[in-house]
C-alpha cells in the first residue's frame, strides 16, 4: 500500500506543520506515544518526524516538560500563534483526520483517567465545577466564576477532552529541587473542595491528605474571571513549591491557563 504522504511532494513546511498540529490534538505526549499517531495517520515515515520534531522544539514551537511531565511535549504560545496563522497551509483533508482520530488515541492511552464537568449557579455571573479522577484519586478540581457566558460553556463542552493535559500543564508548574515555599495556611479538616471554595487572590490553601499528600489549593483572579485550582500532590513540600509557582505567574499564566480551559492552544 502506498502512503498517503507519499502520493504527492510534500514540503517540509507542511510536515512541520502537521507535525504541530498533531501535537496540538493530542495535548501532551511523549515521542513514544506521537509516533504511533503519526504511523497509524501515514503522515511520514519515523526519522523524518524525529528530524521535523527537533526542528520544532529548536524554534520554540513546542517545549518539552521537565519534573513530573519530563519527556511530555506541548504546544507552546508560539507554537499555538505559529499553527494558527498557517494551518490553512495544511490540507483540509490531514486537518479533519487528524482531529477525528485523536481524541479516540488519546482515550486509549488515559483510559483510567474521568472526566467530567457541570455548571454552577454563582450569586452572580456564571459558573462550572471540572473534575479530574486518575483511577480512585481525585487529581484535579477547577472551579470557574465568569461574567463571561460564553467562556464558562467552552469549559463545560471541551473539559473533558482537555482535562489529561491541563492537569499535565499544571502539574508541570511543580519545580525540580530548591524551591521557593508557599506560607499557605493549612485548611482545618480534609476536604479539598472546601478548601479550594475558601482560597482567594493571595490566599491559598493547603488540604492535608492521606499517607502525606495534599491538596494545594489556589484562585487566580483577573478582570472579570475567577480561575481556582485544586491539585493533588504527593507531599506538603511539593505542594507548597506549586502554590509558590502559580502565584508567582499570576498574570501571565493566568491567560495561559484560560485558553487553555476553553480549549484554545492545545
Amino acid at each position: 500500500m502506498t502512503n498517503l504522504y507519499e502520493k504527492r511532494n510534500v514540503s517540509d513546511l507542511e510536515n512541520r506543520l502537521r507535525l504541530l498540529l498533531c501535537v496540538s490534538e493530542l495535548g501532551m505526549v511523549t515521542r513514544e506515544q506521537l509516533w504511533p499517531f503519526v504511523a497509524r495517520l501515514e503522515l511520514m515515515e519515523y526519522m523524518p518526524m524525529c528530524l521535523y520534531l527537533e526542528q520544532l522544539l529548536s524554534d520554540g514551537s513546542v517545549d518539552e516538560g521537565t519534573g513530573r511531565i519530563r519527556g511530555m511535549l506541548y504546544l507552546t504560545e508560539t507554537g499555538y500563534l505559529r499553527l494558527t496563522v498557517l494551518r490553512s497551509s495544511i490540507p483540509a483533508s490531514d486537518r479533519d483526520r487528524i482531529a477525528a482520530e485523536a481524541p479516540g488515541y488519546m482515550a486509549g492511552l488515559r483510559e483510567n483517567m474521568t472526566a467530567r464537568a457541570g455548571y454552577e449557579l454563582p450569586a452572580t455571573g456564571y459558573g462550572c465545577k471540572c473534575v479530574v479522577t486518575d483511577g480512585d484519586v481525585p487529581s484535579l478540581m477547577v472551579l470557574i466564576h465568569s461574567r463571561d457566558k460564553r467562556f464558562v460553556e467552552r469549559v463545560v463542552q471541551r473539559f473533558r477532552r482537555n482535562a489529561a493535559t491541563i492537569t499535565l500543564r499544571l502539574l508541570g508548574q511543580c519545580p525540580e529541587g530548591d524551591a521557593p515555599l508557599s506560607n499557605a495556611a493549612l485548611f482545618p479538616g480534609d476536604d479539598p473542595e472546601a478548601a479550594l471554595r475558601a482560597a482567594e487572590p493571595g490566599k491559598p490553601n493547603l488540604c492535608r491528605l492521606g499517607g502525606g499528600a495534599c491538596a494545594a489549593a489556589v484562585c487566580l483572579s483577573k478582570e472579570d474571571t475567577q480561575l481556582r485550582f485544586s491539585l493533588h500532590m504527593p507531599s506538603e513540600s511539593s505542594a507548597r513549591k506549586w502554590i509558590a509557582r502559580m502565584e508567582a505567574g499570576d498574570g501571565e499564566f493566568f491567560q495561559v491557563m484560560r485558553k487553555m480551559m476553553a480549549g484554545f492552544g492545545l
